[in-house]
């Protein structure tokens, strides 16, 4: 599998799941496509990686204990920091009602993810999220 051109600037993913075996199998998954990432085990510590670090996507478990998914997503987009502008790909094992999944795109998450998936499947999200973003940057 390769990446496509509008991804060429993707150095660095946060992925962002309470499971470690989650975080193992998504991790495995970008280093197969040859991007580098971070992991954090659950909100607290991803809103910490977030403030030091530079990203260019979060991979984000919707359902954590204390700080959710959601929670981090609604941090990050209120922040004025390097990573306010990334994309979030939301991964779930939950079905989502089709109105809320609607609401979350349009202000929070770029995209959303049912758990299990496989390596095909998150390039495909990633590579529709990166070309979404290079095309607002090209009209903008």
């Amino acid at each position: 599998m390769r990446l496509n051109n509008s991804m060429c600037y993707l150095r660095k993913v946060l992925i962002v799941d309470d499971d470690n075996y989650n975080l193992a199998l998504i991790g495995n998954m970008l280093k197969n496509l040859g991007i580098a990432y971070d992991t954090a085990a659950d909100g607290t510590i991803a809103k910490e990686m977030l403030i030091r670090n530079k990203y260019d996507l979060l991979l984000l478990d919707l359902q954590m204990p204390i700080v959710s998914g959601i929670d981090v997503a609604s941090f990050l987009k209120k922040q004025h920091s390097k990573n306010t502008k990334i994309p979030i790909i939301l991964c779930t094992t939950l079905k989502l009602d089709d109105v809320y999944v609607h609401s979350l795109k349009n202000d929070l998450i770029e995209d959303y993810l049912f758990k299990p998936f496989d390596e095909m499947i998150l390039l495909e999200s990633i590579q529709n999220v990166f070309d979404k973003k290079q095309l607002i940057y090209h009209e903008g």
